[in-house]
């Protein structure tokens, strides 16, 4: 009994001893103080604006061509022509005819009226070009043949055709074969003709698949022979121009390939230097009214941060963050960006694209900063704490 009273009274003893200073930092570094910022019900300063940017479009996936909305999207095409020692010494000799020339592309996009038809007109390019770099503000520049040099244009669901000069893919054979002459092999250039309604998309070199642009050739070597030689794309592009669309009060736009962007900033001066931003969700309105969307499209944003609204100069290119589409809502995380607000003091905003920006032609009109429906401004909403 005695040895029970004597642990019981250490152990109230023990109990009625204040914490150690190590025990009483730990409690209070748990004294955290949770605070929400939101732009709909807190004095945060919002600015929001959009700009067209002209980039090169070579490394997309489909090549565009038509006319729609604000966009008009011409094509560059080159074929990678070889050929056997045998028809290289029997075009040498001038021994074999060209027959028919047809040009084959596969389309898998449509933007603009579905129904409408699709005409353009075809050109022999006679200047160098290349898909690195070439871009709306490099089309001055491109020599081609005023002269249509297409027939037979034919479309279906699956595929397109359309023939081409006999004559000039004689001429780029011979060349080839002869390798004592400079090339006159640039390619294409394919140019809608003013009144389409439409743009479609078809299959390009870097889509990775085997449903390409070709050129189909028929030889015929007298009493010999009649043989087709099928040659891929070896490099293609699209060209987008236009204009920015016709503003509607309240909206900010944001449009692949031509391509536009979009700016956002808001205030956040009023977060505290130490703060640890929990979270923090951007919200965006979209006016359905006035968004294109094409047959098939991404319903994602891409945000980037800015280190220089200015210049649209971005922080790191390699940090991208999304605002996914559900119905006429885009949202997501936007928690690091902030975070770096916080850290660094250097708010310069953010930057919207659309997630196809060299591919699709999407148009998505967004409700601004000063959008008349305050509920349909950009909204951004911070979690966080500070000690």
């Amino acid at each position: 009994m005695l040895i029970i009273a004597g642990i019981m009274t250490i152990a109230l003893s023990s109990c009625k001893d204040n914490p150690t200073s190590v025990g009483a930092q730990l409690l209070k570094n748990d004294y955290l103080n949770v605070k929400q910022v939101d732009s709909y019900t807190d004095s945060l300063h919002q600015t929001s604006s959009y700009y067209k940017k002209v980039i090169p479009l070579g490394a997309s996936g489909t090549l565009l061509l038509g006319n729609a909305a604000n966009v008009q999207a011409s094509t560059l095409i080159m074929f990678g022509i070889s050929l056997a020692d045998s028809v290289i010494t029997d075009l040498n000799n001038n021994a074999v005819n060209v027959v028919s020339s047809t040009v084959e592309m596969t389309p898998v996009y449509t933007f603009g009226d579905s129904t409408a038809s699709l005409d353009y007109s075809v050109h022999k390019v006679n200047s160098v070009w290349t898909p690195s770099g070439f871009d709306a503000d490099s089309l001055p520049g491109l020599a081609y043949d005023q002269t249509d040099m297409s027939t037979n244009h034919q479309f279906a669901d699956t595929v397109a055709t359309f023939d081409i000069s006999n004559t000039t893919v004689t001429n780029w054979l011979k060349d080839i074969a002869d390798t004592t002459y400079y090339s006159s092999d640039h390619g294409i250039y394919l140019l809608p003709t003013s009144g389409v309604k439409k743009v479609v998309g078809f299959e390009a070199v870097t889509s990775g698949t085997t449903l390409g642009t070709s050129l189909h050739i028929v030889l015929n070597k007298p009493g010999v022979y009649t043989d087709t030689l099928a040659f891929y794309a070896s490099q293609d592009l699209s060209v987008v121009t236009g204009n920015l669309p016709n503003p509607v009060r309240g909206d900010m736009y944001i449009q692949g390939s031509l391509s536009i962007n979009s700016k956002i900033w808001f205030d956040v001066s009023s977060i505290p230097k130490n703060a640890l931003i929990n979270n923090a969700e951007l919200t965006f309105t979209r006016d359905s009214l006035n968004t294109i969307t094409g047959s098939s499209y991404t319903n994602t944003l891409l945000v980037y941060i800015l280190s220089d609204s200015t210049n649209e100069t971005l922080a790191d290119s390699t940090q991208i963050l999304t605002l996914t589409g559900s119905g006429n809502i885009f949202q997501g995380n936007i928690t690091p960006f902030v975070q770096r607000w916080i850290d660094k003091g250097n708010d310069q905003g953010l930057l919207i694209k659309a997630a196809n920006f060299i591919g699709g032609l999407e148009l998505f009109a967004i409700k601004n900063s000063s959008a008349a429906n305050f509920s349909q401004r950009p909204r951004l909403q911070i979690t966080y704490t500070v000690r």
